[in-house]
């Protein structure tokens, strides 16, 4: 009996260009020391859009992912018990086929929370920020293929950066 792999939810990650093109213009190559410098940079505006593919998601089953994924970088930083804030923003969240959450970092480091295009708040703690896209971006990333894509959109910034240099 072979175990299957199941897709439950389709996931982007999202770089302001114009600052990415400041930052990726004095880079030789994209690799994954740029990539992490990426996710560990709260000032670049940079955004996690999540969304439902299966009905098999519910909200505290996300929220059991995220914090499966999340607790060990949050314990590293420091910030464990932050996780407690982001998944109270998912308390009464009804998780269908569809639905989109997206989580962006602000200006002042706390990362904010959307769900189907509705504010369900923030973790204002800039630890929780730089740890969950380093979930996306850091060494060990939860979707390798998520971490490959971004990179070849990195790459193709850094180019279109240096041409016009």
């Amino acid at each position: 009996m072979g175990v299957k792999s199941v897709d439950v939810y389709s996931l982007g990650v999202y770089v302001d260009a114009p600052a990415l093109a400041a930052r990726a213009r004095g880079a030789a190559a994209v690799g994954d020391a740029l990539l992490a410098s990426l996710a560990d940079d709260p000032a670049l505006p940079k955004t996690v859009r999540i969304v439902v593919t299966s009905g098999l998601i519910t909200g505290p089953r996300f929220v059991k992912g995220v914090k499966e994924s999340l607790l060990p970088a949050l314990t590293a930083r420091g910030a464990a018990s932050t996780f407690d804030s982001f998944a109270a923003l998912f308390d009464g969240a009804r998780f269908s086929k569809g639905t989109e959450i997206v989580m962006s970092n602000a200006g002042d480091g706390s990362l904010a929370v959307a769900i189907d295009g509705k504010p369900a708040g923030a973790v204002r703690h800039p630890a929780f920020a730089l740890a969950l896209f380093s979930l996306y971006l850091g060494a060990a990333p939860v979707s390798p293929d998520g971490k490959a894509s971004v990179a070849a959109g990195v790459e193709a910034v850094r180019a279109m950066a240096a041409a016009e240099a």
